[in-house]
This record gives C-alpha cells, sequence and structure tokens, in this order.
C-alpha cells in the first residue's frame, strides 16, 4: 500500500528556466523605474519661468553683500585643518581606550 501511495504522486510541473527569473527581472525593472520616474515627473511638473527673485545668488532673504569668489583667510583652513586632524585622531585612539580600560564596561 505504501508503495501504491509513492507511485501515485505527481511531479511538479516545472516551468521554463526563464520563469526562474522573474523576480530579478521585475526587482530590476523597479530599480530601474524608482529612480528614472520621479525625475521624469519633475520635468512636466516644475515651472519653466523662473521669476527674478529665484534666479538670484541666495534665497534665504539676505541680499549677498560681496562676491561668490572671496578670498579666506588663512586662519580659517588652519582651523578646518586642525579640526581634521583632531577629528580623525579621536577615530584611531578610541579603540585604543576601549583596550586599555578593560573588560569593565564591555
Amino acid at each position: 500500500m505504501l508503495l501504491q501511495a509513492a507511485t501515485n504522486v505527481t511531479n511538479p510541473t516545472i516551468g521554463s528556466p526563464i520563469t526562474a527569473y522573474w523576480p530579478v527581472m521585475i526587482f530590476f525593472a523597479v530599480a530601474v523605474i524608482f529612480p528614472v520616474l520621479p525625475i521624469v515627473l519633475g520635468r512636466f511638473i516644475r515651472p519653466i519661468n523662473y521669476e527674478k527673485g529665484k534666479m538670484r545668488p541666495y534665497e534665504c532673504g539676505i541680499d549677498p553683500t560681496t562676491g561668490a569668489h572671496e578670498r579666506f583667510t588663512v586662519r580659517y583652513y588652519i582651523v578646518a585643518m586642525l579640526f581634521l586632524i583632531f577629528d580623525v585622531e579621536t577615530i584611531f585612539l578610541l579603540p585604543w581606550a576601549l583596550i586599555f580600560m578593560g573588560d569593565d564596561f564591555s
């Protein structure tokens, strides 16, 4: 009887090999449509003629007093470099500090 039940089991129909790729194709289509659709819709929705206020350099309400290519002092660059140096240094020193603290705080 067990042998008879085993022989009555039908093999499930196996589709063509392309059916295994349907999820990949759907994912690829969504991955292409998702970023392209907002760009295309934005092209049709946005205004074509810009007003004078929109074309100004700053839209925050403050009129610009100098040109866009004003020179900065050397002190500005020195402070920026010091910030980067000490910021990166703390990233490298943090693992050492955790190791030397021991297992009390981990």
